[in-house]
């Protein structure tokens, strides 16, 4: 049986730049709750941008946010860990981004800072509609950078955000990765930071198999942790490179491909896994309990 469903929030639950969430997926979600299933989000975002949806969804469990930078007690508002990236790595990106005037955004714990200058970007326009982003405009974020936890580059030249993607891994090989989240944002956060390795630690505190746990995504980000989920689902919408490594495709975001996932694959994937009763049909074909 399914224990944890694991679910990113932009490609997956919504669309970009959406902020209502699709009726049917929101009556499949409650479904599953309902079946005692433990939903978990597991975003990209920060805790205080994930925060409307979760009490929209009535999840006051965990939340894995900022890939799994960060590991949210939802109900006693409270971080059980947290990776940051090397303030060594923060300065340098800083660097890179304003030579290159590249907006960006950084990310920390539950906040988000960017320069004003940049207050057009589309992601941070998402970003200030939500009400979750900071803004600063003496070119110093007011928080130290070894309190960074991600950094987010956007550029619609994907080949200048794929250059800084392998020169910051080549210059920090032991301290970093990068994703592209979005077709135009590149995400640099610490390496032992993942949604699947948050997902890990969660499953190890709630004692529950990788085998019980499904995860939908669409990105780069969401790669791994479809790959440790034993039901893993990937969306229409998603990249070839990430439909790959998941085991099943649901709908697209616009046709409420969660809403599929929950009430169609993850119940096919949850027979399949089913013990033999020990009993048969009239035709001596075994069934299941």
């Amino acid at each position: 049986m399914i224990k944890i469903i694991a679910i990113d929030i932009d490609g997956t639950l919504l669309e970009y730049g959406e902020t209502s969430i699709q009726p049917a997926v929101l009556n499949a979600i409650h479904y599953a709750k309902n079946k005692g299933t433990t939903i978990i989000l597991a975003s990209g975002r920060h805790f205080e941008s994930v925060a409307r949806l979760l009490k929209v969804l009535q999840i006051d469990g965990y939340a894995i946010t900022i890939n799994g930078s960060v590991l949210y007690d939802v109900k006693n508002r409270h971080i059980v860990y947290t990776e940051y990236l090397e303030e060594a790595i923060v300065d340098y990106l800083l660097s890179e981004c304003r030579e290159l005037k590249l907006a960006h955004v950084l990310m920390s714990e539950t906040k988000a800072y960017t320069d004003i200058s940049f207050r057009d970007d589309r992601v941070v326009a998402v970003l200030e509609n939500e009400g979750t982003v900071n803004f600063y405009s003496d070119h110093a974020p007011p928080v130290a950078s070894a309190k960074i936890n991600k950094l987010s580059i956007m550029s619609n030249d994907l080949d200048l955000l794929s250059t800084i993607r392998d020169n910051v891994n080549q210059r920090f090989p032991e301290a970093t990765h990068g994703d592209l989240a979005m077709k135009d944002t590149l995400e640099i956060y610490s390496k032992q930071a993942s949604k699947a390795s948050a997902l890990e630690y969660l499953s190890r505190i709630l004692d529950i198999e990788s085998s019980e746990i499904a995860a939908i995504g669409d990105s780069e980000n969401d790669i791994k942790m479809i790959q440790m989920a034993g039901c893993g689902i990937v969306m229409a919408n998603a990249s070839v490179k990430v439909k790959k490594y998941a085991g099943y495709t649901t709908k697209s975001v616009a046709e409420a491909g969660v809403a599929h996932a929950i009430m169609n694959i993850i119940p096919a994937y949850e027979k399949s896994r089913l013990p033999l009763s020990g009993k048969r049909t009239k035709n001596g074909d075994p069934l299941y309990s």
